[in-house]
């Protein structure tokens, strides 16, 4: 490592010597054939300052310019990377790491404190992620510090350089200026924000929010701003070894970015909801994964929260859950076409059939209101497979009335006890949810010592699980969803892209979803004419718990493709028939008319086939009793053709869409042409995903 120091520097110094000193030196010895000037010339430490010794000195020079011309034409080149590494990745990526960057005393200390800014700001990243708060803050104002007080000559030498070599690779003196001028603003930001929030640590979260909302404002702004400033750099100049690294800087800036942006919309959205500037009514729903609904679960239990200022002014978790709304709801409505095997009118409790969240949470809402007598501004809903993550967070939680500690490992599994132990002895067996409403609410509010850190992981987590969902009514509050990714929409594919979205619906079989086993396999075959066939295998396996455990597990299976999509045949399905003729005088929920009045049946097989939420969805049964397997095949065809270029080139893309609830999904994908056959073996669909690929013919 000291070798390639040295060599970095020697070359900066034959850069110099060659590029600068020589045609100096030429002048002075034009200047001594014309006697017209005494010669001042310094060579090292041989220098002399003797003004009669004129032939001396011409020779020295004449020497030291025939040296320095004798060089091999190959270390300009290495010089010059190096000069541009000097440039691009000494100079340019401290003042993007460290903040602004004033003075260094020369080429060596400016290397050595990057490296030293590098690895506290590494280690200040690290001390946040295991809740060493202060720890960070103290490292990073250290780094900022020292920062600041060496700052106009590696401004000056930085400056100078990219205005003799800018152009080589597309960075202006104007282009640096704003780079130094943005990482000047992100320091001052983040320092200020964790003075303020240290410093008025017993003001309110409204408070607290809005701080971090303006610093990750001005941290956003500035880095957009070099970022975009980085995109011209033309990296084919730089040595190939440093390439990589550049491209990793600019990654890890763009995560970052990336990282700032949810956190701006996230406060915008957290100080709405509670309350900054009007009081706030929000319900709250949890849905149980162990019996999945289209957006997660079944929504079991519901908080309704007012909020107001920043605080929780008023809130009601029904002891008797979801039910307790059925009695204020007094429309007669027909239900979708599988819950008719269970309940013939349309409660709220089933309301949230509709794979796209945000068609879900307007029926909810619908249904919510007039049975509650009450209005709401939005509703978030969280998944029981995201409690883990959260006990984990606010730590465990004793519930003493039920003589029970609640950890990470066991919320689900206790809770679900608990309820069901209550429901033997009164109508309100879910009073438990509200105890522990209260605690975690509590927790979350009010504990001062909360690691930020683990709540974004927490967030991000959920987030790509689908674990939280939200719907506000307010339209710019809902764009900051949408931005944030928690809208729960069904992903707008283009015309010529595939897309596979397979939802379960546990319809009366208990809270069995959780021993369901589920794979997939995807055979996409593309013939010489452009058409694509599609097979889909679904396989699921119900795991048997013990000899007492006789639930069934009974689904629809829904498969939502690209509208239009034309459906060949299945196998695997359970055919059931269901009477129809006792809803003649209920009326028709214009939302489902699609499914109940619309669909297409196959004879053969029973699946239904309609359109809706934008997509073609084919729909059957499957009921399996512990311990058995099942196989479904769905074959259908795409209603696009790829298209092969001169060469016999196609793009494809595909996106699997994520269901809330079924975590871990296992997926295996064959893609064939006449002449190529691409394999995705073990992919685990815990987030969305989209795979581009380029097939040959």
């Amino acid at each position: 490592m000291a070798n390639k120091k040295n060599d970095f520097f020697i070359n900066i110094k034959y850069f110099y010597k060659k590029h600068i000193l020589i045609p100096f030196l030429n002048l002075q010895k034009n200047k001594i054939k014309d006697k017209s000037h005494v010669i001042k010339v310094n060579i090292g430490r041989e220098g002399s300052k003797n003004k009669n010794k004129d032939n001396k000195i011409k020779n020295k020079v004449s020497l030291a310019i025939k040296s320095l011309k004798s060089a091999k034409k190959e270390l300009w080149i290495e010089e010059f990377r190096s000069f541009l590494i000097m440039l691009s990745f000494v100079l340019l990526f401290t003042f993007i790491l460290i903040g602004s960057i004033d003075a260094f005393h020369d080429i060596n200390n400016l290397k050595t404190h990057a490296v030293y800014a590098q690895d506290m700001i590494t280690s200040s990243i690290n001390d946040l992620q295991n809740s060493n708060i202060q720890i960070a803050k103290d490292k990073l104002s250290l780094v900022f510090d020292s920062s600041y007080n060496i700052s106009s000559k590696v401004k000056f030498i930085a400056k100078v350089s990219v205005g003799a070599f800018g152009r080589l690779i597309n960075f202006s003196e104007k282009d640096l200026n704003e780079v130094i001028r943005s990482c000047d603003n992100i320091s001052t930001a983040v320092v200020k924000t964790f003075n303020d929030i240290q410093k008025f640590s017993d003001r309110n979260n409204l408070y607290k929010i809005d701080e971090v909302k303006n610093a990750s404002l001005v941290v956003d702004i500035n880095l957009k701003t070099i970022n975009s400033d980085l995109e011209k750099i033309n990296t084919r100049f730089l040595p190939k070894k440093y390439q990589s690294q550049f491209l990793d800087y600019k990654k890890q800036l763009k995560d970052f970015e990336k990282i700032v942006d949810d956190v701006y919309f996230a406060s915008n959205v957290v100080s709405y909801i509670m309350g900054q500037d009007s009081s706030r009514r929000i319900l709250f729903i949890f849905e149980n994964a162990n019996e999945l609904r289209a957006t997660g679960g079944f929504m079991g239990s519901y908080a309704l929260v007012d909020f107001k200022d920043g605080n929780v002014i008023n809130y009601e978790v029904p002891g008797g859950g979801i039910y307790d709304l059925r009695a204020g709801f007094t429309k007669t409505l027909e239900p979708p076409y599988p819950f008719k095997i269970l309940v013939n009118k349309w409660e709220i409790q089933d309301a949230n059939w509709f794979f796209d969240f945000e068609k879900s949470a307007k029926k909810i809402i619908e249904f919510f209101e007039p049975s509650s007598r009450t209005s709401v501004d939005g509703i978030i809903v969280i998944n029981s497979n995201m409690m883990s993550g959260l006990m984990d967070l606010i730590g465990d939680i004793k519930l003493d009335d039920y003589n029970v500690i609640l950890t990470k490992y066991n919320i689900i599994d206790e809770l679900q006890n608990i309820i069901g132990k209550q429901r033997d002895k009164t109508n309100k067996p879910k009073v438990v949810i509200g105890e522990l409403f209260e605690k975690v609410s509590e927790q979350l509010l009010n504990k001062k010592d909360l690691d930020l850190m683990k709540i974004y992981n927490l967030f991000n987590d959920a987030r790509d699980k689908k674990q939280i969902l939200a719907y506000i009514k307010d339209l710019n509050i809902q764009n900051y969803i949408n931005v944030l990714g928690i809208s729960g929409k069904i992903v707008d594919t283009n015309d010529n892209e595939d897309y596979l979205a397979i939802v379960d619906t546990n319809i009366g079989g208990g809270k069995t979803s959780q021993y369901i086993d589920r794979s997939v396999n995807q055979q996409i075959d593309i013939l010489g004419n452009g058409d694509i066939i599609k097979t889909l295998v679904i396989n699921k396996k119900y795991i048997k718990q013990n000899n007492n455990f006789d639930i069934k597990n009974i689904e629809f299976l829904r498969i939502y493709v690209p509208s239009g999509s034309q459906f060949i045949s299945a196998t695997g399905f359970d055919n059931i028939q269901i009477d129809n003729h006792i809803y003649a005088n209920y009326n028709t929920d214009p939302d489902l008319e699609s499914l109940n009045k619309l669909s297409i049946r196959d004879f053969n097989t029973n699946t239904i086939i309609y359109n809706d939420e934008g997509e073609t969805i084919f729909g059957n049964f499957i009921y399996l009793n512990p311990g058995e397997q099942k196989e479904i095949v769905i074959k259908y065809k795409l209603p696009f053709k790829v298209d092969f270029d001169e060469k016999g080139n196609c793009k494809y893309t595909l996106y699997l869409e994520k269901q809330s609830g079924v975590d871990n999904l296992k997926y295996n994908i064959s893609i064939n042409t006449s002449s190529t056959n691409k394999f995705y073996n073990d992919i685990i669909l815990n987030k969305d995903k989209k795979i581009e690929l380029t097939l040959k013919k």
